[in-house]
């Protein structure tokens, strides 16, 4: 089963960035690296500030929400589903540090996704039962591949929008929409 666990995020000023998530959201360090980025943690998740730099090496060098990260309990058949759906689809490695997970696919809308057998480095001590982070959205130009995806190589479901009676529904997909099966 896949479990959202790590947000990446592009920052020019990393330490301002997490100082902001420790002083409003109670978050603690977990690391830092040599080049800026630090990592820190509300309990479930890892959040992780890179310092926007070239070296990076990223299609999309924008500040704000980079990426996202899935634990998973197997790299071959999440692989496996990912290459059935995407047959030319590229698996990156990572460098399985901290700041990283093990693997990066691509989704649909070019969006990195890390993949990670250890949970991003927040162990089952640190862990709290409830997040304090609680929506994480993409604007998607497909919203239905994008949920065949999550759902086909995660095992995902979609969770059925809120809606007021009387009102039309928008259709909506993004990481907060579905959820482990």
């Amino acid at each position: 089963m896949a479990v959202l666990r790590y947000i990446a995020y592009l920052s020019d000023d990393p330490e301002k960035t997490s100082d902001f998530y420790r002083r409003f959201l109670g978050t603690e360090e977990l690391g830092r690296s040599g080049e800026g980025d630090i990592s820190v943690t509300d309990g479930f998740y890892n959040l992780t500030f890179f310092k926007r730099r070239s070296q990076l090496n990223e299609m999309k060098t924008d500040c704000g929400l980079h990426h996202i990260g899935l634990a998973i309990d197997d790299l071959e058949q999440t692989k496996g589903r990912f290459l059935a759906l995407n047959p030319r689809g590229m698996i990156l490695q990572e460098p399985d540090d901290i700041h990283h997970g093990e693997i990066r696919i691509h989704d649909p809308e070019c969006f990195p996704v890390s993949l990670s057998t250890r949970q991003f480095g927040v162990s089952a001590e640190r862990e709290k039962k409830f997040p304090r982070i609680r929506h994480i959205a993409y604007n998607a130009l497909d919203p239905e591949m994008m949920l065949r995806f999550y759902t086909q190589v995660f095992g995902l479901r979609e969770v059925p929008p809120a809606t007021s009676a009387g009102s039309k529904a928008v259709a909506t997909v993004s990481a907060a929409t579905v959820r482990p099966i």
